[in-house]
């Protein structure tokens, strides 16, 4: 049982202690137009999501890390699509930063940051189960949690013309860190929750899938492309309202190593537990997952190392997985001095799943940013294939649906530049008792349609089993030191 707290008095000694700040702190310098935010150390008796998600939120964490980002509200949101959609969104970014005041009451320093994400393509109209979400999106919260180790901090944020009016402010504030903190506290026992689901829609359905692929492995052996990937997108109808909060924490107890997700707008939910990294920027230093290459664990301890000397030895995921690498290796020549890749992969082990992963580093070259690596690295072969032109191409004129935020971009930036972002993978929306569900398969000339139907299967299960709480045995994650390299 979790430890409880008085909210209503927390509130009164909170606006007590925004009132003493903002009237100590305010600049006078500030323009109407400019972002203000305030951060400050706070103690609470938990450190996560226990409770529901409330709308108009965006959750975010690393378990493993014990670290968290839970925002609500919004003080800044720029939205755009279409071609230039990333030069936009660059240029807002360093306008926002030249006019965002920052002050800092906490014990450690903490960067004031925004969430940023894009969809696959950049013309995606975002309709049907995703027409609640924009093409790209860049959210400043009102009030964002974050939560590191033992460090709980608030930052609260605003246009900098709401401080003429500091109580109107102070009572927003405290208004959405009540409903913050009353999710938060929400101690429903969520192992009670079982969902059988019935599937109503298949995009591609088997059979359409099959042919599909026939025609991807036809255009790469004409020399059109050399890997293009493959997405499925299923529907399911649930038998109770789904609640994405079930979800998180299940997210976070089964895949601690992946990044979480959960972002609530209006009646839809969408939750992810993604394992592939696009980019982690800190000052000039760059690291990138290269991931690709997907077999199913086994239950048997040797067994399952005989699967990790098997997708090591895989002649086609090793080409697959190739084709990955050098890819992120000519796109972030373009944009860094130097570069450090491992000559063989390795091997990433999660819940159900072994996947081959390298981990690329690198060194930002002056003048260029983060976007500048989003802009050269994103789609990855991973998620659309290569050469990137041919297989996009490929992808827009046979794949069934929209991918929406699926195999897009999600993640933080803060105000030094810096920022973590990820491969949107692992994904679900959720809409009352409507389940939409999205994964992908890279196909090469050796791929074996049936094989890498399974493929998709095994990747859709990992979310679907935690929904209906299927037991599913535990894996023990290898540890990566321990795991040979190929040769």
């Amino acid at each position: 049982m979790l430890e409880s707290i008085n909210i209503e008095s927390f509130i009164q000694s909170l606006e007590q202690r925004l009132r003493m700040m903002l009237t100590a702190n305010i600049p006078g310098q500030l323009v109407d137009d400019s972002l203000y935010t305030i951060s400050f150390d706070v103690v609470l008796p938990w450190s996560t999501v226990q409770g529901k998600l409330p709308s108009l939120s965006i959750y975010w964490a690393q378990p493993e890390q014990r670290y968290s980002r839970t925002g609500l509200g919004e003080a800044y949101r720029y939205e755009t699509s279409g071609p230039n959609r990333l030069q936009a969104c660059r240029e807002v970014y360093q306008q926002l930063l030249n006019c965002w005041h920052h002050e800092q009451h906490t014990m450690v320093p903490v960067e004031h940051c925004l969430f940023f994400a894009q969809a696959f393509d950049d013309h995606d109209s975002m309709e049907k189960a995703w027409q609640e979400f924009p093409n790209s999106l860049m959210l400043v919260p009102a009030v964002l949690l974050q939560q590191k180790q033992e460090q709980q901090v608030f930052s609260l944020s605003c246009q900098a013309h709401r401080l003429n009016q500091p109580e109107s402010m102070i009572r927003e504030w405290s208004g959405l860190i009540k409903t913050l903190l009353q999710a938060m506290q929400g101690n429903e026992n969520y192992s009670e929750h079982r969902h059988s689901l019935l599937q109503r829609q298949a995009e591609p359905t088997k059979s359409e899938w099959i042919q599909s692929l026939d025609k991807a492995k036809q255009a790469i052996s004409d020399g059109e492309m050399s890997k293009v990937v493959l997405a499925r997108h299923l529907r399911f109808s649930s038998t109770h309202t789904l609640q994405p909060e079930v979800l998180l924490q299940s997210l976070s107890q089964h895949f601690p190593s992946c990044q979480i997700l959960g972002v609530n707008f209006s009646q839809t939910s969408l939750i992810a537990a993604t394992p592939e990294r696009l980019l982690s920027l800190k000052g000039q230093d760059l690291s990138c997952d290269a991931l690709g290459g997907t077999i199913e664990r086994s239950l048997d301890t040797q067994e399952d190392k005989q699967k990790v000397e098997q997708i090591l030895a895989c002649t086609k995921t090793r080409h697959e997985h190739a084709l990955v690498v050098e890819q992120v290796q000519q796109a972030l020549k373009t944009v860094s001095h130097s570069l450090d890749i491992p000559e063989s992969p390795t091997v990433l082990s999660l819940r159900q799943l072994h996947h081959l992963w390298t981990p690329v580093k690198a060194q930002l070259s002056q003048g260029k940013n983060l976007f500048d690596v989003v802009e050269c690295l994103h789609p990855t072969p991973a998620v659309a294939g290569t050469p990137l032109i041919a297989a996009q191409n490929w992808i827009k004129q046979h794949e069934p649906f929209d991918r929406g935020w699926y195999s897009g971009v999600v993640g933080w930036l803060d105000g030094n530049g810096d920022g973590e972002l990820s491969v949107l993978l692992r994904c679900a929306l959720l809409k009352e008792n409507q389940l939409d569900v999205y994964a992908g398969a890279g196909i090469v000339k050796d791929s074996d349609a049936l094989a890498e139907f399974k493929e998709t299967e095994l990747k859709l299960s990992t979310l679907l089993d935690v929904l209906t709480e299927k037991k599913t045995p535990e894996l023990e994650p290898f540890s990566l030191g321990d795991v040979s390299k190929a040769s």
